[in-house]
């Protein structure tokens, strides 16, 4: 869940679950985009996804094809459903989307997470800082602005970003109780983007995340902060 990098995270859980030879369930409770260059991986729509699945295969399986390479997800009833009959796979789920903005918060419908959710990761991506604030740039942009209390053109710096990931209504409120709760600061490409990462952790420490990471997906560079 986020912005600025869910889709190449989860790319890269795929990747990593395949070297461990894990059996895999891609899914959503949102639209998704399709997958490239992830070798070995079916893309199953409706009924046939749950006669592979007792395979236990590695599958991304959504309820429908739509046009243009989007398929649309099941609801969290369904997914815990399908949990039942998948014990075995790691199963990843995209819960809310952004339209390829670099940052986010939640509006009162998303994200949708089904309740047997083990991990929830919330995503928000440091490149955004330094930029002018749009919509361009930022998804629900009024309410963003509001809450981050940051104007049209202005400046994003970390204390727009620690007053988003903060918000009492943001990611953290919305995760299962029982949850491992993963805040994940992304596109931490150079020295200054690692350090207003830093800088971001320190704010947000202590808000009620289980673990803080602060990296790139790509670049395969992951820091823990506190460590």
């Amino acid at each position: 869940m986020g912005a600025g990098g869910k889709a190449t995270l989860m790319k890269r859980l795929i990747l990593e679950a395949q070297e461990c030879n894990n059996p895999i369930l891609v899914t959503g409770t949102t639209n998704l985009h399709s997958f490239k260059n992830t070798k070995g991986l079916k893309t199953i729509s409706g009924n046939e996804g749950l006669r592979i699945l007792q395979k236990d295969e590695k599958i991304i399986w959504t309820k429908k094809k739509l046009p243009n390479d989007i398929f649309h997800g099941f609801s969290t009833v369904e997914i815990d459903k399908i949990q039942k009959n998948a014990e075995k796979h790691l199963i990843i789920v995209k819960t809310d989307g952004a339209r390829k903005r670099l940052i986010k918060v939640p509006n009162s419908k998303e994200p949708l997470i089904p309740k047997k959710t083990t991990h929830c990761i919330a995503i928000f991506n440091v490149q955004c800082i330094g930029q002018k604030a749009s919509s361009k740039l930022i998804h629900r942009f009024e309410l963003c602005s509001q809450i981050a209390e940051l104007k049209e053109n202005n400046k994003i710096d970390c204390s727009h970003i620690v007053n988003l990931i903060s918000y009492k209504n943001g990611y953290l409120s919305r995760m299962p109780k029982d949850s491992k709760k993963i805040l994940y600061l992304s596109g931490c490409l150079k020295t200054e983007d690692i350090k207003n990462a830093e800088k971001i952790c320190k704010s947000v420490q202590k808000i009620g995340y289980d673990i803080i990471v602060f990296g790139d997906t790509i670049e395969k560079k992951f820091f823990l902060y506190g460590e």
